[in-house]
């Protein structure tokens, strides 16, 4: 089956270190950082109980945003991608934590790099994402420096 997904902003937002989720927690919205992988189609996070995963299980559609900023060029570039969550599979969960550890293995100071990943399996709750749609934007470097995200 071909994607519709534009390959552009997939690979982007797999690049990234850090993302943003925002889920439906009763009547509000609820934005927290995660660090992530993308398989495919599928973006992948684990997370512990909590608001996070209380509101996912109640409202499973989430949105995902991951975003860059160049300081010098003032040019940024930003993803956002949908998807209905669920709780990973035994499966999805190795091959989760598997990348988890791949992809941060050189930040020592992160919980998944401090432990081997089949001891963090039984610790964790693993969340999988797969994407239905995906955007992306860029300032295409015509913004002035006080026209920087946050400030548009």
């Amino acid at each position: 089956m071909e994607s519709n997904l534009d390959p552009v902003a997939l690979e982007y937002l797999a690049e990234q270190r850090v993302a943003h989720v925002g889920v439906v927690d009763g009547d509000e919205p609820y934005v927290t950082p995660l660090s992530f992988v993308i398989d495919g189609e599928m973006l992948m996070f684990r997370t512990h109980i909590g608001r996070r995963i209380e509101a996912i299980r109640e409202r499973p559609r989430v949105c995902i945003e991951a975003s860059s900023y160049d300081d010098a060029s003032y040019e940024w570039f930003s993803v956002i991608a949908w998807g209905n969550a669920r709780e990973a599979d035994e499966r999805e969960t190795g091959r989760c934590l598997e990348l988890l550890f791949e992809k941060y293995r050189d930040q020592y100071a992160s919980a998944t790099t401090m432990s081997r990943p089949e001891i963090l399996g039984g610790m964790v709750i693993v969340v999988a994402v797969p994407i239905d749609r995906i955007t992306s934007a860029t300032s295409s470097g015509f913004l002035q420096p006080l026209m920087r995200p946050g400030r548009l």
